[in-house]
């Protein structure tokens, strides 16, 4: 070590490398530091999804009766009381119909820590629809005269005795069906009549209004609307019954039913429509793929935003996003016989874990004197079924559609009094245990809800069960702050 010199070249040596070794310590530190920040921020967003998810999944929320009112609440859950491992469909249709309340705002927010958040959720669930119309009916099963032979005309209607145009006809005699222009080979002797007789079957339909007359011994008179189905049978005759047919050879366009013939026939009358029904169980995952959701909405800065210009911006704006998803089940259960109409809402809803008792009937009463009508489409396993309602509280009667080898059937009811009774499996079928049932009140016309009463007798609420089905919860958490 030389004179004036302070440190030795040993110490200088040691001294750098102090400080190299300081600053090293110091900036891995400080790397370390900004590493557990960033860690502990990534796992502080990523619990606030998956513990958001948590708590409206695992508990019913508090109260446990939310759903019941839902300005009370003070926690939101979606988990059933009374099945640990499924959601409530009536807390998930809660927060569907108040999310935008304060109550349930300020518990979402606190659920979110204070972040932005879009939720989606994704149901398995039936839609059902109706095309086409259902036939109102005019005449059913009538016997006419009566008892008696009397004379029986079919015309045009107004006055006169005149033809009616028609667009089809089929006359089955002795097990053969005529359609159409093949009717023309059963004239006599092309003289553009068509004699009638006993156990002849005929199916028109007209076009145009006509008269059903009987004269005689009984008088009976009946307009029917246009484009009206007409099937009758010849049951018995005395004398020359005809059917004047024009457009033999060829096309029938026009016929008159009538003469002087002595007949007794059995008569139908109804629209010449058909209803197609339809019913499609979806599965949540199906939903989710076509973006069609049960319930979707966002919540930034505190407030429920339905934009999504205004959601993507802000996500755009936020330097993390965080995603969760839960795949759950819905417990679902409904038994409301004076819930109003909906295409979506059923009135009944669940599993069938027995066959109802022998004589079990759903039982419509109306109280209104106005003509009205109402629309019922049931759902038992994969058959789905309709029942049209109309008239008044004096004279009720009822349509029932279902498919038979693919193609529709109906069945006539008529009420007694204003109350009409369907029976148990011939509204939804046979066989009824272990499989899913729903009932919708499709449509209401003409008809104050508080005019109609709706009761299956017995009750078959305690027959049933809740269906489980698939649900699907997607959540995007963010901080747009």
């Amino acid at each position: 070590m030389r004179r004036g010199q302070l440190l030795s070249l040993d110490a200088m040596l040691s001294l750098v490398m102090v400080i190299m070794i300081l600053g090293t310590v110091t900036t891995t530190a400080d790397n370390l530091r900004g590493e557990i920040t960033s860690l502990l921020g990534w796992y502080e967003r990523a619990n606030v999804a998956d513990n958001m998810l948590d708590v409206l999944v695992k508990n019913p929320g508090v109260p446990s009766d939310w759903e019941a009112n839902p300005s009370g609440v003070k926690v939101v859950g979606l988990r059933s009381e009374n099945y640990t491992y499924a959601l409530s469909y009536e807390k998930l249709l809660a927060l569907k119909n108040h999310f935008d309340d304060a109550s349930v705002k300020e518990s979402l927010l606190n659920l979110s820590m204070g972040k932005d958040f879009r939720m989606e959720f994704y149901l398995s669930s039936f839609n059902v629809s109706i095309s086409g119309r259902f036939p109102r009916y005019y005449l059913h099963n009538l016997l006419l005269p009566g008892n008696d032979l009397g004379n029986v005309k079919i015309s045009k209607a107004g006055p006169g005795n005149t033809e009616f145009s028609i667009s089809y006809i089929n006359l089955t005699r002795d097990g053969t069906s005529y359609v159409n222009g093949d009717v023309c080979s059963l004239t006599l002797e092309n003289s553009g009549n068509v004699f009638l007789k006993p156990g002849d079957h005929l199916v028109f339909v007209a076009t145009e209004a006509i008269n059903v007359t009987v004269q005689g011994g009984q008088t009976f008179e009946k307009t029917l609307p246009s484009n009206v189905k007409v099937e009758f049978e010849v049951i018995d005759s005395t004398s020359q019954y005809r059917m004047s047919v024009t457009g033999c050879p060829g096309n029938i366009t026009s016929i008159h039913i009538g003469g002087q013939g002595q007949v007794q026939i059995r008569i139908s009358a109804r629209d010449n429509a058909l209803p197609q029904l339809k019913s499609n169980f979806t599965g949540a995952r199906e939903f989710l793929e076509n973006g069609e959701s049960f319930h979707s909405f966002a919540m930034i800065n505190g407030s429920i935003v339905n934009d999504g210009a205004v959601i993507d911006k802000s996500m755009g704006n936020s330097p993390w996003i965080e995603p969760a998803e839960r795949v759950t089940t819905v417990s679902r259960f409904a038994y409301n016989l004076s819930g109003g109409p909906s295409k979506e809402e059923p009135i009944v809803y669940g599993v069938m874990r027995y066959n109802p008792p022998l004589g079990t009937s759903l039982r419509v009463k109306v109280s209104s004197a106005s003509q009205g009508n109402l629309t019922l489409i049931s759902v038992l396993g994969t058959e789905v079924r309709g029942l049209f309602v109309y008239g008044n509280s004096t004279e009720l009667k009822a349509t029932l559609a279902y498919y038979e080898n693919g193609k529709v059937s109906l069945k006539y009811y008529e009420g007694s009094g204003s109350t009409i009774t369907v029976p148990f499996e011939e509204l939804f079928g046979p066989n009824a245990k272990d499989k899913p049932i729903g009932l919708w009140l499709y449509s209401l016309n003409g008809w104050g809800r508080d005019h109609v009463s709706l009761d299956v007798v017995p009750s078959i609420k305690y027959l049933m069960e809740p269906k489980l089905d698939e649900a699907i919860i997607k959540l995007l958490v963010w901080d747009d702050s």
